[in-house]
Formats: structure tokens, sequence, C-alpha cells
């Protein structure tokens, strides 16, 4: 795969795309609004949250009630499985490459974990885990797991 996801486009034609340029302004509002909750909500500062990158495009359905929604063009790193032990299990992004061939979204992630003192491993599951198999779902949907709450709620622990 040599271009972003599928598709094959060029970063330029990505910039070019209403179809991604709605998708990520309707992303952007409803990950802002959730930021707010959880910020509000749960008392967590903003510097608590780990900000990863991810591509949307608007998901038009013809009849479909709801409108403003989206899905993820590229695996969404998200929607990955955190592992107790400073591990995040997540999809590799097949994001835009650059000068020296690497991911810049899988970069930009691993930076942004390694600042919160963890680490990404990167799992090849691109065609069965976002396109053909969940459908957008990525690792969490791909395992089972087992989670016991005790102690500190997990993002203070």
């Amino acid at each position: 795969m040599s271009g972003i996801a599928e598709g094959d486009l060029t970063v330029e034609e990505a910039m070019k795309s209403t179809d991604l340029t709605n998708g990520n302004r309707i992303a952007a509002a409803g990950i802002e609004a959730a930021i707010r909750v959880l910020t509000d909500e749960l008392d967590l500062g903003k510097d608590e949250l780990v900000r990863i990158p991810a591509l949307f495009t608007d998901l038009v359905i013809d009849g479909y009630p709801r409108q403003d929604i989206v899905a993820n063009l590229l695996p969404a790193i998200v929607n990955g499985v955190e592992t107790g032990t400073g591990v995040y299990l997540a999809v590799r992004p097949h994001g835009p490459l650059d000068d020296t061939g690497n991911d810049v979204f899988a970069h930009a992630a691993e930076t942004a974990f390694a600042a919160v003192g963890g680490r990404i491993a990167w799992v090849e599951a691109f065609e069965y885990g976002h396109d053909s198999g969940t459908v957008g779902g990525e690792i969490h949907c791909l395992t089972n797991t087992i989670r016991e709450h005790v102690g500190e709620p997990w993002w203070r622990a």
C-alpha cells in the first residue's frame, strides 16, 4: 500500500477531498465535545489525555436518519487495547509516508505515547481489522480482554 488507505490517495488529493474535509470537521467537533465531558465529569486535566492522529471521512448513507456521521479512513489507532504493562496494541495505521519512508501517523502516535511513558506495539491487521472483517473496529474488536477495576482509576494509576 503506497498511499492513504486503500484508495492510494496522495496527500494532495486527500487535502482536496470534500468527504475528508467534512468528515474531519464533523469528527473534530465530536472529539472536542467528548473531551469537554471527560474533563468536566471525570475531573481530568487536558494534560492527562493523549492526542493521536486520525483521518475521518464523511459517511453518507441514503435514507439513514442520522446525519453528520463519520468513519475512519485509516485504521483508528485509538481503537486499540491497553495491556496494563505500558504497551498499547494498535493496528498499523497505513498513513502517509514522510521523506524517509516512515508513516507520519504512526510516528506522531509513538511520540505522544512516549511522552507519557508508554509505547505502541503495532499489529498488522489492516485487511481484516479495518477493511473487511470488522469494518473499522480495529484491535479492540479483534480481541477479547478482561480487566479488573481495582484501586485508582486507570487514568491515574
